[in-house]
C-alpha cells in the first residue's frame, strides 16, 4: 500500500482499532473518529464477543415474510418509515426478489472467505505481542427454550456444516451437566465453536497503546 494513502476509520472498538493496526503496518496514514472511549461503544455492548459463524446472509428465503411478522409484533431491528420513495420501494422489492436458496448459497460464499480471513488475522494480532485482556478462543452456546425452534434450528445447523461451522447437538439431560446455572426449562443447545472473546475495556487499550502516534496517525475524538 502506498505510503501516502489516507484512511480514516469510524469508531474506535475492537474492529476499528485491529483494521487500523494492519494498516499502519502496510504503510497507510490512520485517523480514527471515536466520539468516547475506544472499546466502550459496540463492542462493549456486544460484551467482546467476536462472532465468526455468522456465513448466512440475510437474502435467505423467509427473510422478508419473517421480519414483516415481527414487525407487527413490534419484535424486530428492522424499521422503515412509511414514504413514497420509489427508489425505496424499488431496492426493496429487488431485494425481496434475491430472497431464495441459490442466492442466499451464493453469499454464503463470499460471506465464509471474508470470515475465514478476519479469523486469521484476530489471530495473528492477539498471538504477537502480549496484550493484558484475556483473548480466548472458546465457544458460544446457542441455547433453545422452545423445543420447536431447536428442531428447526438443525436445518440452519447443516447448512453451516459445509463451512465447518456446524454444532453438534446437545440435548436437555446434556445441557444441564454442561451448564447447571441453566433453568430445567430448556429445550437444548448447540455450541458455536468459532467464537472468540475479549475484555474490551482491555481489549480496546491494548490495541490503541500498539498504534504509533503523532502527526500521521491518531484517534479524535468527535461528539
Amino acid at each position: 500500500m502506498s505510503a501516502n494513502k489516507e484512511v480514516i476509520i469510524i469508531g474506535g472498538g475492537v474492529i476499528g482499532l485491529a483494521c487500523a493496526n494492519y494498516l499502519i503496518d502496510k504503510g497507510a496514514r490512520v485517523r480514527i473518529i471515536e466520539r468516547d472511549k475506544v472499546g466502550q461503544g459496540a463492542s462493549h455492548g456486544n460484551c467482546g464477543l467476536l462472532c465468526f459463524s455468522d456465513v448466512i446472509p440475510l437474502c435467505s428465503p423467509g427473510a422478508v415474510s419473517n421480519e414483516l411478522v415481527k414487525a407487527l409484533k413490534r419484535q424486530s431491528a428492522l424499521s422503515i418509515k412509511p414514504s413514497f420513495d420509489m427508489g425505496l420501494w424499488a431496492w426493496l422489492f429487488k431485494f425481496a426478489s434475491k430472497c431464495n436458496r441459490n442466492h442466499m448459497k451464493a453469499g454464503a460464499r463470499s460471506k465464509y472467505e471474508i470470515v475465514k480471513y478476519s479469523v486469521q488475522l484476530f489471530d495473528t494480532l492477539f498471538a504477537g505481542e502480549p496484550m493484558p485482556c484475556d483473548f480466548e478462543k472458546k465457544g458460544l452456546l446457542i441455547v433453545f427454550k422452545n423445543k420447536e425452534n431447536f428442531e428447526n434450528y438443525g436445518e440452519t445447523n447443516r447448512f453451516l456444516e459445509a463451512y465447518n461451522m456446524g454444532a453438534k447437538r446437545i440435548d436437555r439431560d446434556q445441557l444441564q451437566e454442561l451448564e447447571p446455572a441453566l433453568s430445567d426449562g430448556m429445550a437444548g443447545c448447540l455450541p458455536d465453536p468459532p467464537l472468540r472473546a475479549l475484555r474490551t475495556e482491555n481489549g480496546g487499550y491494548s490495541l490503541e497503546k500498539r498504534l504509533p502516534h503523532g502527526r500521521d496517525h491518531g484517534i479524535f475524538r468527535v461528539q
